[in-house]
């Protein structure tokens, strides 16, 4: 029997995902047999905040992409680099990858933790355009969508909706920061982590529930 669940609250658009994407890999293969997994959205550029990556996240051009790079080891590709340079080539809307990523969770859900994964590569290395709902399928067929069935799904409001409720749950939790990682049990929730933190911290703050690797 499993002894909770681990709830990783994330955003495809955030910078420190990105950076946090090898953490979140090892924890989930480190403990996937003892504990349930789930990866919620959490809906960063929303609203007001949806825009062009230049007008409403400057400071990622302005070296904030760097901070995560030292601090984490992880590269954002050249791609995107390059695109990042143009004023009018990336425009930020979360509801799209979450949408891709409920849809991947009604299917496949032990293959969110990768999916989510791929997003973020999706973005910050290969550069795609989030609001491109097209570009999602690429990385859906790896984990065995057909590609216009996952294109279908994605202009569906029904996934679209399922995207929003996620923005919803999030907020309601009161999660201010991204990633973040709850530890979910019978009797409570406990907050991991919340904005980036190393496998080694994620694991001593797991150690008081006895969870064994195997």
């Amino acid at each position: 029997m499993k002894k909770g669940k681990i709830v990783y609250f994330f955003d495809a658009l955030c910078g420190w995902c990105y950076g946090f994407s090898p953490v979140m890999t090892k924890l989930h293969q480190n403990y996937e047999t003892q504990v349930d997994f789930d990866v919620v959205s959490g809906g960063l550029f929303l609203n007001e905040r949806i825009g062009l990556i230049n007008k409403v996240a400057p400071y990622i051009k302005q070296g904030a992409y760097k901070s995560v790079e030292n601090t984490t080891g992880i590269q954002f590709g050249e791609r995107f680099l390059e695109r990042l340079v143009d004023e009018n080539s990336i425009t930020l809307d979360s509801l799209y990858p979450a949408t891709a990523l409920c849809i991947v969770k009604e299917k496949y859900p032990n293959k969110a933790i990768e999916f989510a994964t791929m997003l973020k590569k999706a973005v910050y290395f290969d550069g795609i355009d989030p609001v491109d709902i097209s570009a999602y399928s690429k990385y859906a067929t790896q984990i065995g969508f057909d590609e216009v069935n996952f294109n279908t799904k994605m202009q569906a409001e029904g996934y679209q909706a399922k995207a929003q409720k996620e923005f919803q749950y999030s907020n309601s939790l009161g999660i201010k920061g991204y990633p973040a990682i709850v530890f979910f049990t019978k009797e409570k929730a406990v907050l991991l982590s919340t904005g980036y933190a190393t496998y080694d911290e994620i694991e001593k703050r797991l150690t008081p529930f006895d969870i064994e690797l195997v």
